[in-house]
């Protein structure tokens, strides 16, 4: 929906600069609840890790957004440098970074996860080192518009 719009918005100039491709497939008809500003950052850091993965390839990044049940399921592949096995489960901890700790504070993906699950939600990771990092969120619908 739009609050995923919104969030894209603020990265998609630099997404292009660095040669990241984006693909969007969007299940039209899905509202997700919640609180516009906050969905927004947490989709916000996960758009800004995939960018940072391929920062210096580039690469593809799919979105897709569907649904199962009652609830709204965004995806987001990106072929980037992936995510060694021992840090994808401390990925969602606070000051956690695989980044120059210097350029960050490693809360991104912490707060993502806190506001994820305030709203009713949850999130994963899978990643494979080389080949690229999947999230999946799952939030609560608003509904499902019939066709």
């Amino acid at each position: 929906g739009r609050v995923l719009e919104d969030a894209y918005s603020l990265t998609a100039q630099q997404m292009e600069e660095l040669g990241i491709a984006v693909r969007w497939q969007v299940e039209p008809g899905i509202k997700i609840l919640g609180d516009h500003r906050q969905l927004m950052r947490a989709f916000l850091n996960i758009l800004v890790n995939a960018r940072t993965a391929m920062r210096e390839t580039g690469g593809l990044l799919k979105i897709t957004v569907s649904h199962s049940e009652e609830s709204a399921v965004v995806e987001f592949a990106d072929s980037g440098k992936g995510i060694d096995p021992e840090q994808v489960d401390r990925i969602f901890e606070p000051f956690f970074t695989t980044k120059d700790v210097w350029t960050n504070t490693g809360l991104g993906l912490s707060v993502t996860y806190r506001v994820i699950t305030d709203h009713g939600g949850q999130i994963e990771v899978d990643s494979q080192p080389g080949k690229g990092t999947r999230f999946t969120v799952k939030l609560p619908v608003l509904q499902k518009e019939q066709a």
